[in-house]
């Protein structure tokens, strides 16, 4: 992806595979130079990427991995880089107990400073009690171009934390077995351990009988805006000034317990939005009659309700999936969204022609909705997967 757009692969290879207790990957990938929409030139590049895992004691494995993206500058050839390496482990002492971790680095021919980034989580699983912590600490210059760090606008440098914790509560009612209640908390600081953001979230989940769920979810946010957004794309003139917020908000619904042929589902969010009021509703349904075919639809509408103009935002998706037999399945995705004023289609073939060995065909189209349904981007993709037996 380039600027939100999907940039043209010349050529990729992928080779996986695993002996003993060890499993490797390799992938190298050449992109085409296009140019975007806003007239921006994305040009050609070479990604590597180099994955080795071991499994050590039961249920446990430690690994690394080295990824290299080489572009092509006309002046300077292939000299320009990013370069990134790092090393993960997933640690169960029992079955109900894992700890996970990883360190990683970068490297930028542009930046030429490199910065780390880390990763901790412990989590339990019990048949009562259930909980997770987790941390992760992100450096200003830690800036990997083969992936992506979900960072605050304004905020290079950051460090997350979040907890959660639930228990299975007996339910005194003959057609509630169980709720699930709890706690979570995020908090996001920067490196000077200065709170940006926190929320707090009290919910609780009565599970029937059925199999069917009932949620209720309250959550308190404190969000420190330190430079203004808008919250459409449609409508740039709206925006939410700087300011440090506190609003709450309530969420309910139903949700279906997945055995069910029909599965319809909805979720209502009332509460403040910064300087005004969202109104959010969730409609999801899901359709199995059989086990070849599966249909989903999920429509989202969010109504906020400012001080600088009303929005009301639609997201519509809708996705089939049919098996032919176990081993030729296709899957249509279409989307349309009313405020980036996109549409979209994904076609997908996959056929399995021997055991780990398969063909997709993947055909990608996107519209702009402005003034009718105008084509906007085409792709077309056939991928081919072959296990050898070594």
């Amino acid at each position: 992806m380039g600027d939100g757009q999907p940039i043209p692969i010349l050529l990729g290879t992928k080779l996986s595979g695993k002996t003993s207790k060890t499993s490797v990957g390799l992938l190298n990938v050449l992109t085409e130079s296009t140019t975007v929409n806003n007239g921006k030139i994305v040009p050609s590049s070479n990604f590597s990427i180099v994955r080795v895992k071991q499994d050590i004691l039961i249920r446990s494995n430690i690994g690394a991995i080295i990824v290299n993206k080489q572009t092509q500058v006309p002046t300077e050839g292939w000299d320009t880089y990013n370069r990134a390496g790092g090393l993960d482990f997933s640690v169960s002492p029992s079955n109900a107990l894992n700890f996970q971790g990883f360190y990683a680095r970068t490297w930028d021919s542009e930046i030429r400073e490199a910065d780390d980034a880390r990763f901790l989580q412990g989590t339990y699983t019990g048949s009562v009690y259930s909980g997770s912590v987790k941390f992760i600490d992100i450096e200003e210059n830690f800036q990997p171009k083969a992936g992506f760090v979900n960072r605050r606008v304004g905020l290079a440098g950051f460090r997350r934390y979040e907890s959660e914790s639930r228990a299975r509560i007996p339910s005194p009612i003959k057609l509630v077995r169980y709720t699930s209640i709890g706690p979570r908390l995020r908090m996001i600081t920067d490196r000077d351990n200065n709170v940006k953001f926190w929320d707090l979230r009290l919910s609780a989940f009565p599970r029937f009988n059925t199999g069917d769920w009932f949620r209720f979810e309250v959550t308190q946010t404190h969000d420190v805006v330190e430079r203004t957004f808008r919250p459409s794309q449609k409508h740039p003139d709206i925006v939410i000034p700087e300011g440090t917020y506190n609003f709450t908000t309530f969420r309910t619904g139903p949700f279906p317990s997945q055995s069910r042929k029909l599965q319809p589902e909805f979720v209502i969010e009332v509460g403040r939005y910064y300087t005004g009021q969202r109104y959010r509703l969730m409609l999801q349904n899901g359709f199995r009659p059989s086990s070849k075919l599966s249909i989903e639809t999920d429509y989202e509408i969010n109504l906020l309700r400012l001080p600088e103009g009303n929005l009301n935002m639609h997201v519509l998706s809708n996705r089939l999936i049919y098996s032919f037999t176990t081993d030729f399945y296709l899957k249509l995705f279409t989307q349309w969204n009313n405020d980036r004023e996109l549409a979209s289609l994904n076609f997908l073939l996959n056929y399995r022609f021997r055991p780990g060995s398969d063909i997709y065909l993947v055909y990608d189209q996107g519209f702009d909705t402005i003034s009718g349904l105008d084509e906007r981007t085409q792709a077309l993709l056939i991928k081919v997967s072959y296990l050898f037996g070594l």
